[in-house]
């Protein structure tokens, strides 16, 4: 078997190589233009850096960004809303009673789900009432009364 092949011919790999060699030296000098047009080397690198830093949101004065809030702060503050939600649901009650709606009466919720009341009513029976319906809201584990009787002075309870 034989083979035959096209002879090679020298001119067209030389004219190949030098083509080569003018094409990469365009685009050289395209490139070395371009850079004076964005301000050198600094200016090409300033380019690039742009839109990662232009992507980064503002940040507040005084917000640390590097700071992680830990599970106990984040714990804490649902604890709270908690608190809050619990706190609205017994202030509601009392608000949508006629008798200590009209009573200058506190509602300030503990850990543990324990509701206290602080402030004035007019009579001991006041006090257990009051003391009741707070009790009876869903979610109310404790109640302590710091109510105090008008004329009679106050005094803690625990109900």
């Amino acid at each position: 078997m034989s083979s035959t092949s096209a002879p090679r011919d020298s001119s067209t790999i030389a004219s190949q190589a030098a083509g080569a060699l003018i094409g990469a030296a365009a685009g050289i000098a395209v490139g070395l233009v371009l850079a004076q047009l964005f301000g050198g080397a600094g200016g090409v690198a300033a380019r690039f850096a742009a839109p990662a830093d232009a992507a980064a949101p503002a940040l507040e004065p005084g917000f640390d960004a590097d700071w992680d809030e830990s599970e106990e702060a984040i714990e804490d503050d649902l604890e709270d809303d908690v608190d809050d939600a619990l706190g609205e649901r017994v202030l509601e009650v009392f608000t949508n009673d006629p008798l200590l709606a009209e009573r200058a009466i506190d509602i300030e919720v503990q850990p543990g789900a324990t509701v206290e009341l602080t402030g004035w009513v007019d009579a001991e029976r006041e006090v257990d009432y009051a003391a009741t319906l707070a009790g009876g809201v869903p979610g109310v584990r404790h109640v302590i009364t710091q109510l105090g009787v008008e004329g009679k002075g106050w005094g803690p309870r625990r109900g």
